[in-house]
């Protein structure tokens, strides 16, 4: 399962409290498209039906079926550039 850094829970918990994420919103991550193998990200305030949800340091991150079958072995990092946030995958070890 992915598991997130200190980095990415908060980046992410600051994503969802600027977009005025009510309790359980969060960071959805899948498919930018049905059959893409490129992944999207958007602030939404609940999980779909078959999401996978993990919740690590107050930061909810929802991963839509195509994100969790490429995402179950990997490490979301995420660290500030130029004013914005960039994530990361990295290999868990």
């Amino acid at each position: 399962m992915l598991t997130l850094t200190e980095n990415a829970q908060h980046a992410v918990k600051e994503l969802v409290e600027r977009s005025n994420g009510a309790e359980g919103a969060g960071l959805r991550i899948d498919a930018e498209a049905p059959g893409s193998d490129r992944l999207g990200v958007a602030v939404v305030p609940a999980p779909e039906l078959r999401d996978a949800t993990i919740s690590e340091g107050g930061a909810n991150v929802y991963l839509g079926m195509t994100a969790a079958t490429f995402l179950d072995d990997k490490v979301l990092d995420a660290h500030e550039q130029d004013g914005r946030v960039e994530f990361e995958v990295l290999p868990q070890v």
